[in-house]
């Protein structure tokens, strides 16, 4: 509704649209420009996205590390944000224009302070100004690709009231000038069609925001995030692998107590033994570091790490319920294999013991 279309009608033009209304709606140009107030209203929510996630990361940074590591992302912080406020005050005429130029001085030379002399104390101040310098390349090209990201919500309101409007065209064209059959077909390209649209709208509102979110917005901290997310799969594709593969050793040992009760321990020993797997996870995520500053620098690490630590202790159970379960048929039918099957049993295990190793050698 505030970009001034609702099913393809244009609420601008429409006479039955409350005229105090329509001066809320977010149509026509920027005043002096020929950019669309839809498209500047949409990087603007994307410059606040981002500045929010600077300071953010901003206070992390120093609530983990201390001011002196985080002298760089605040001198980011200072130079974005505070230019951007100074600039806006010089054009709205707050500031007067000699004092606007000092001011954006005043922040360039603090701001260049900390991000090429102190971004690392202690070191060599040659390096702190590659380091610096670096730092400047990847912050220009990656903003202005960020913030140029979020013109995908003008997009989708865009394409969604143009979608909107072929739809009415299409069902106008069909009812022509003296309808009378002509309105089933018409209703039926306005109700399917605006469905349709509906559908697509709601999916892209979901989707873009979501993927602005975690991209742009969370981009500063999309290592811890994934850190704590393998710690999780880890956990969880652990523990799933065990219950698959002691219900299925389950499942064999309750039909086996029908044939031959009389070896309800042996089954029950190799019911158990695909539960280990989970006790491997558990015990890595116990093990492994879960403050913000560990996740911070190696969350990708221990993405990687618990992605596959838990993808071989899941496939490790199940194989190892399988070898079980038909340990547990023979054993049901009279034959002697328990030693043979736990040796069995125990070769998919080791790969899981392994990966545990590896887990906590990281």
């Amino acid at each position: 509704l505030f970009l001034g279309t609702f099913f393809g009608i244009n609420l601008a033009e429409a006479s039955w649209f409350p005229e105090s209304l329509k001066p809320l709606l977010i149509t026509g140009k920027l005043p002096g420009t020929s950019y669309d107030l839809q498209m500047v209203c949409a990087i603007g929510i994307g410059v606040f996205h981002i500045c929010l996630a600077m300071v953010i990361k901003a206070v992390g940074m120093t609530k983990r590390f201390g001011f002196k590591q985080a002298i760089s992302t605040w001198g980011w912080v200072l130079l974005i944000i505070g230019g951007l406020v100074t600039t806006a005050l010089g054009l709205t005429r707050v500031l007067d224009a000699n004092v606007t130029k000092w001011v954006i001085i005043g922040i360039g030379i603090i701001s260049a302070l900390g991000i090429y002399v102190f971004n690392t104390p202690g070191r060599n101040p040659l390096l702190n100004i590659g380091a610096g310098l670096w730092d400047t390349y990847n912050m220009a090209t990656g903003i202005l690709g960020d913030v140029l990201s979020y013109i995908r919500l003008y997009a989708l309101g865009l394409a969604g009231g143009m979608l909107g409007g072929a739809f009415n065209q299409l069902g106008g064209m069909m009812l022509g000038d003296n309808p009378t059959w002509q309105w089933l077909p018409c209703i039926l390209i306005l109700l399917l069609g605006h469905a349709l649209n509906l559908a697509m709208s709601c999916l892209g509102a979901f989707v873009h925001p979501l993927r602005l979110t975690f991209v742009e917005y969370f981009k500063t901290m999309l290592a811890t995030i994934l850190g704590y997310v393998g710690l999780a799969l880890m956990l969880g594709l652990a523990g799933i692998g065990s219950s698959i593969g002691t219900t299925i050793a389950g499942n064999a040992a309750e039909g086996a107590l029908k044939i031959n009760p009389d070896k309800s321990s042996s089954y029950m020993i190799l019911s158990a033994m695909p539960a280990t797997q989970g006790l491997y996870g558990f015990v890595a995520f116990l093990m492994w570091p879960k403050d913000l500053a560990t996740m911070g620098e190696s969350g990708f690490l221990y993405f990687a790490v618990g992605i596959a630590v838990g993808l071989v202790c899941l496939f490790s159970a199940i194989r190892q319920g399988q070898v079980c379960a038909n340990g547990i048929v023979g054993i049901s039918q009279g034959h002697d294999v328990q030693t043979n099957t736990m040796i069995y049993a125990a070769l998919p295990e080791f790969y899981a013991i392994l990966a545990l190793v590896a887990a906590l050698m990281i």
